[in-house]
């Protein structure tokens, strides 16, 4: 299968930027930049970790090929802050890096069949409208609906502060959670969820033991769940 290839590519890709490289690797190219040695050997072993992995033993172009990509790459990461945003883009140019060349060189896929999935590919379209729909909407949605209770909260001197944007993202993670344990049918995982975010925020030994402020999170929580599994039953029988 050609999905095969892929998978192998992407294994060596993540064994050569996360396995191989070792700490002192890394200090060294963190202390001395571009000249680094250590810089070049863990992209030229990704690169032969690619070739070995997909065994197609007369495409020794593949060597060269994902050593001057993966280098572009590592180059441009190189002048950027350390940050989540920077590993972000960091992995996702490899990743669509190793896409583009599994695609030209192992499969039939053209980039007129994407485009042809970009104008009708139904089911993309539903599944991004759901995902894009319980993060952003319905996260202003949950915190204008529980605003009442905030100020409340305020007014009795209960402190509900916590991590900066927290809890945001939790809500952003628990919802994709729950919209994508709905759509692969993973029912019973749901239960797991919000067993695990009761324990979390609502133990009785910190501060959230006010009633008040458990009441708060117990809504915020349901009405997040409630609202992302009526949307994924709606996605599936748009499916059907």
């Amino acid at each position: 299968m050609h999905i095969i290839v892929l998978l192998k590519l992407l294994l060596a890709h993540f064994i050569g930027d996360f396995l191989i490289q070792r700490d002192s690797w890394v200090k060294n190219r963190k202390d001395i930049g571009l000249k680094s040695i250590y810089f070049y050997l863990h992209i030229f072993l990704t690169a032969v970790l690619s070739y070995l992995f997909v065994a197609k033993w007369l495409l020794w172009w593949l060597i060269p090929l994902v050593f001057f990509i993966h280098l572009i790459i590592d180059i441009w990461k190189n002048y950027q802050k350390k940050t989540v945003k920077s590993f972000i883009l960091d992995q996702t140019f490899h990743i669509v890096s190793l896409l583009i060349i599994w695609m030209l060189f192992f499969t039939q896929w053209t980039f007129t069949n994407l485009l042809i999935i970009w104008e009708n590919g139904t089911e993309f379209w539903i599944y991004m409208l759901g995902y894009v729909i319980i993060i952003w909407p319905c996260g202003i949605f949950i915190r204008e609906f529980t605003a009442k209770w905030r100020k409340q909260l305020k007014k009795e001197n209960i402190n509900e502060s916590g991590l900066s944007n927290a809890g945001k993202w939790i809500g952003y993670l628990e919802r994709i959670l729950v919209l994508t344990f709905i759509l692969t049918e993973m029912y019973s995982a749901i239960g797991f969820l919000i067993a695990a975010k009761s324990i979390l925020r609502l133990n009785p030994k910190e501060e959230t033991k006010s009633r008040q402020f458990s009441e708060y999170i117990l809504v915020g929580t349901l009405l997040s769940f409630t609202i992302t599994i009526v949307l994924g039953l709606l996605i599936k029988s748009l499916l059907k």
